[in-house]
């Protein structure tokens, strides 16, 4: 809500509307997202680790980008004794 604010104040400066006034008036159609919203094929507990291999690779802490490949280069194989 606050990205949007942001946006319809820049988009209508003549309009001078409080944060507060602008949740106020929010279409009843217009629901906050919820964690079952998210676009996302992993869990909570596995998107917070690609999250944080988001994290070190923006920081040049690490060279791969995805934490399978990370798993793949870091972890043993099941595969083999």
């Amino acid at each position: 809500m606050n990205n949007l604010h942001e946006k319809f104040c820049a988009e209508h400066p003549r309009n001078i509307v409080s944060y507060v006034t602008f949740t106020c008036y929010r279409p009843f159609w217009v629901r906050q997202p919820t964690a079952k919203d998210r676009e996302t094929s992993l869990c909570k507990k596995h998107e917070n680790v690609q999250l944080a291999v988001d994290k070190l690779y923006q920081l040049d802490a690490l060279k791969v980008k995805h934490c399978e490949e990370l798993l793949k280069e870091k972890c043993c194989s099941t595969d083999r004794k």
